[in-house]
């Protein structure tokens, strides 16, 4: 799964400064908007709102990576992230590596079976949750380190 977010529409007057400049301004821009999206998406599950975190694994693989100068792409790369986002249909699960599929039951009990029918799983959105909400905060905060750039420029 993965948002792409493009900060160079937002920098308006800046391009008026030497390019050196402005591409340290862009990429500060690009490191604030992509950890503040990605705090949001942590924030919003650490608050309840999403997925209840077993392991762990679909939180730690949420993160951000830049992509050029003024682009950054955010992600979650745990392989079962978008069945948790968009849910799942019922489905069959069989039993591949072995010759039947071990299900443990309550008390202990454990059967075999050669395949199951899934019921299917309901979505938890996380990633793509409060959406607009979030591009908003994260260009906000691409504006506030570009401000806060040119007046350390201008001491």
């Amino acid at each position: 799964m993965i948002l792409r977010l493009d900060v160079k529409k937002e920098l308006g007057p800046l391009f008026e400064e030497p390019e050196e400049v402005l591409r340290r301004a862009i990429r500060r821009a690009v490191k604030a908007a992509a950890e503040r999206y990605t705090e949001m998406i942590h924030d919003y599950i650490d608050a309840g709102k999403a997925f209840k975190p077993r392991t762990g694994i679909l939180q730690q693989s949420i993160g951000w990576r830049a992509e050029g100068e003024n682009a950054a792409v955010v992600f979650a790369n745990a392989e079962y992230a978008p069945y948790v986002e968009y849910g799942t249909r019922p489905h069959p699960i069989r039993a591949k590596k072995r010759r039947a599929l071990k299900i443990p039951l309550d008390g202990g009990e454990v059967i075999f079976r050669k395949a199951v029918r899934h019921p299917g799983s309901r979505p938890y959105p996380f990633f793509f949750a409060e959406q607009a909400r979030r591009e908003r905060e994260a260009n906000e905060a691409a504006r506030e380190a570009i401000l806060e750039y040119i007046r350390g420029l201008h001491k």
